[in-house]
């Protein structure tokens, strides 16, 4: 049982130190240990400032902006399917809750796609 309650203090110990680093202050350049690193330490590099017109998708390659433009179509494709199948289902069944309109009609539509599909 002594090895147990040991272990549970060296644990306890290893995250109150952790949580103390954690909160310690920036340390001077001067406590750096080599020559090196107080020369690193004490040298400012500033980063690449981003500007405004950065648009994210220049780092994207011509086939993944093609992929996102299909994914956006059928997504708007697929919406306009599900608010046509509401609209009908309302049109039949005027005292049909919004959300089990929603829900009948977005099953329907994604069991058509997935039918047609293949899948």
């Amino acid at each position: 049982m002594k090895g147990h309650s040991t272990f549970v203090a060296l644990v306890s110990f290893a995250f109150g130190s952790f949580a103390w680093a954690q909160g310690a202050e920036p340390t001077d350049p001067a406590s750096a240990s080599s020559p090196h690193q107080q020369q690193t330490t004490q040298s400012h590099t500033d980063t690449a400032a981003t500007g405004a017109d950065t648009d994210p998708s220049a780092s994207s390659t011509p086939h993944q902006r093609e992929a996102t433009r299909t994914a956006a179509r059928e997504e708007a494709s697929e919406e306009a399917r599900v608010q046509e199948c509401i609209d009908k289902l309302k049109t039949k069944d005027k005292g049909i809750p919004e959300y089990q309109a929603k829900k009948v009609c977005r099953d329907h539509v994604r069991k058509q796609a997935s039918t047609s599909s293949g899948g």
